[in-house]
């Protein structure tokens, strides 16, 4: 209101009508805009912003079609404060939200939290987790500290963003709130490539998707990997429902190169560890005797008994002990 003598207020692409700006209340703009009264008065505390907490330095994107989504974006969020990213749709909000969110690997760039790496969701989740488990487990940490992590503010659409609500949440004693993350249901074009052109598309498509398998692949060294450790009916679950040729191939690939990894493992019975005593036998020069062998051989199958053991009672836990209520 300090800057125009007249306004023109628009909702959903359509103009709400002219205005003179001093005879016209913020409220009535408000209500003009989103179609309803909007609190514009919030009863919080003052923020008192403290050390970084997420850290994004110089992300490059180029998307599929050689535009220039992101280009070099810096910033910091301290703990206690928001920050706001304003601009038109399309010019690289959607892909900076997938980048902190690892639904896409950037072009180059770091983003951390703690100064702590993120570029696999779960890093992203992990700290998270570790954030509230500081802060629950600080010997300073009251009974109104645990309270306030369980309070959750959350807003949602259901049109597309043009209209928005709001509802405060109260989290269980596991602070969850029984729902999900949802990928957003991105849009899809087809573009044809020459016999010249498909070849390097490939390669840095390839190159992309192997970069995020192999960091997705130290979450399996967590205590939360452990726990999603799982046999045949894990990796049924993790394909989709319905026919995609694509997501199909992606989850084979992803499959067999964490098979290939394990193999590599230096564990007696495995190409891994044949390797690893082939290696001791070319640096000492002595070839170990048949009966250790046997020992080494048997003591690997051994912990792939476990390790099999353990990935099938994890099934059991998550999908065949819920069928029966427990």
């Amino acid at each position: 209101k300090q800057i125009t003598d007249r306004l023109t207020i628009m909702r959903a692409g359509r103009s709400m009508g002219v205005y003179e700006t001093a005879s016209i209340t913020e409220q009535e703009i408000s209500r003009l805009m989103v179609g309803r009264d909007v609190v514009l008065a919030v009863q919080k505390d003052k923020a008192q912003p403290k050390e970084p907490v997420l850290q994004v330095r110089d992300l490059e994107y180029t998307n599929e079609w050689n535009k220039k989504m992101l280009d070099h974006v810096s910033f910091s969020v301290r703990r206690g404060e928001i920050l706001g990213v304003a601009g038109v749709e399309g010019n690289g909000q959607g892909e900076l939200v997938q980048m902190l969110f690892n639904l896409n690997q950037p072009d180059a760039g770091t983003a951390t939290v703690n100064g702590k790496d993120i570029s696999t969701w779960n890093d992203f989740d992990f700290n998270v987790t570790l954030r509230r488990q500081d802060i629950l487990g600080a010997p300073t940490c009251t009974r109104q500290d645990s309270l306030k992590q369980r309070h959750l503010l959350v807003v949602w659409t259901t049109d597309g963003g043009v209209t928005k609500d709001t509802a405060s949440l109260h989290l269980d004693e596991t602070y969850l709130m029984g729902v999900t993350r949802r990928l957003p249901e991105f849009g899809t074009e087809h573009e044809s490539y020459t016999l010249l052109s498909c070849i390097p598309a490939g390669l840095k498509r390839g190159w992309k998707q192997l970069s995020g398998y192999v960091n997705d692949l130290k979450y399996m060294a967590s205590a939360d990997g452990v726990k999603s450790v799982g046999s045949f009916i894990t990796i049924g679950s993790i394909f989709p429902s319905a026919w995609d040729w694509q997501q199909f191939w992606l989850t084979t690939a992803f499959i067999s190169i964490i098979l290939a990894v394990m193999n590599l493992l230096p564990i007696p019975a495995l190409d891994g560890g044949h390797l690893f005593f082939l290696l001791v036998e070319a640096i000492t020069g002595r070839q170990p005797s048949e009966k250790v062998m046997q020992w080494m051989e048997m003591i690997g199958l051994g912990l792939l008994a476990i390790l099999m053991l353990v990935a099938f009672s994890n099934d059991v836990r998550n999908f065949i002990l819920p069928l029966f209520g427990f």
